[in-house]
């Protein structure tokens, strides 16, 4: 088995927080209203104390799945698990529902735990892709005085070069692939200690 002492690899980039921020599409006062707002960097580095088991919200179909990596690294409530928990097993029944997502974000806003956004570039844009991310930004923009539970993540999905990735996690030092759990395993261990793997 992989070991973390094996891997030493840089592959997280730096991000730059008023870049993200003037690529995330979303007008700059929303963020004022927001609980905290941090560059990807910053937070795995020096976590807030309540991103541990808190709801996270974001994209989820990246080529690198840094979405569910991070959830899982930092004990987060990835989405699935969060519907299940408020729509039971069989949520995915009800995704054509049109008042789906406000009826989620209802729900885990009654909780006392944080919501972590983590946001992309270009988060209003209509791309079939990401359409529940899209939906619940709007929903924290029409009801903005529930900002005030969300910490917005930014730089997220332009941390790692999906070049980079397929170089260092996806193969091994010989070029064959590494099969899903040994990639995890890399991962895991790359954001629980993201300084050491930096990008100079």
């Amino acid at each position: 088995m992989l070991s973390f002492k094996q891997f030493n690899e840089e592959l997280l980039q730096q991000v730059n927080l008023q870049k993200s921020l003037s690529q995330s599409g979303v007008d700059p006062s929303v963020f004022k209203q927001a609980k905290a707002v941090i560059g990807i960097n910053d937070f795995l580095e020096n976590p807030p104390k309540e991103a541990v088991g808190a709801y996270a919200l974001g994209l989820s179909n990246s080529s690198t799945d840094i979405y569910f990596r991070i959830a899982k690294a930092m004990r987060m409530i990835e989405w699935p698990r969060a519907y299940k928990q408020v729509f039971g097993a069989a949520w995915w029944q009800k995704t054509n529902n049109t008042d789906l997502t406000d009826k989620f974000l209802d729900s885990i806003i009654q909780n006392d735990r944080t919501i972590v956004f983590f946001l992309p570039n270009n988060a209003l844009q209509k791309f079939d892709k990401w359409r529940y991310t899209r939906e619940e930004l709007e929903y924290f923009l029409r009801n903005p005085e529930k900002l005030s539970k969300v910490i917005f993540v930014l730089g997220t999905y332009d941390m790692i070069d999906p070049k980079d990735y397929e170089r260092l996690v996806g193969t091994d030092k010989k070029g064959f692939p590494r099969d899903l759990n040994d990639q995890d395993l890399l991962m895991h261990t790359v954001l629980r200690n993201p300084k050491m793997h930096r990008k100079p």
